[in-house]
């Protein structure tokens, strides 16, 4: 019986976070929406965006990480470059990293439209993906009422509302 337990805490422990040893940074952007690459080719995303990054023996041994250069690129043109970002392990497993547009590169205006479109459409994507899954619980749901004698009944015949 001890055997079988301890087995199942061995298994079990394999998916405890903290057994796989990421680094998780989002990079945020002002105004959003600039692509983020690294070593200047290669695209990791649109800001807002998180990647994760493997952290070493050699990391934990030093207690920080040591990221490629980045740069930032607006639709404007506009650009942010650093040479190389260091993550302090000891300020935890998920980090964030800030990102300024150069105030004083023109085209600011066309970023910022350009921000403000992408949270709309972000806005309007988790609104409709949330009217789905509330349609799809409701449909495997019962919705239960009491009636007079107060028992419960089963009111399965739900009208919904379609999507926009």
């Amino acid at each position: 019986m001890r055997l079988t337990r301890y087995m199942l805490l061995l298994a079990f422990s394999a998916f405890l976070p903290g057994c796989a040893p990421n680094l998780q940074m989002q990079y945020i952007c002002n105004p959003a929406g600039a692509t983020i690459y690294e070593d200047g080719a290669n695209n990791i995303g649109t800001c807002p965006a998180t990647v994760t990054y493997k952290i070493t023996a050699d990391d934990k041994q030093r207690g920080y990480i040591v990221l490629r250069p980045l740069t930032a690129r607006w639709i404007s043109g506009a650009s942010f470059e650093t040479n190389t970002l260091t993550a302090y392990l000891s300020n935890g497993n998920i980090q964030h990293y800030y990102i300024e547009r150069p105030r004083n590169v023109a085209g600011y205006d066309i970023d910022a439209s350009y921000a403000a479109q992408i949270t709309i459409i972000s806005n309007m994507r988790a609104d409709r993906e949330a009217c789905e899954q509330r349609h799809e619980v409701a449909m495997g749901v019962c919705l239960f009422i009491k009636d007079s004698a107060g028992r419960l009944d089963c009111q399965a015949n739900i009208l919904r509302r379609p999507c926009p």
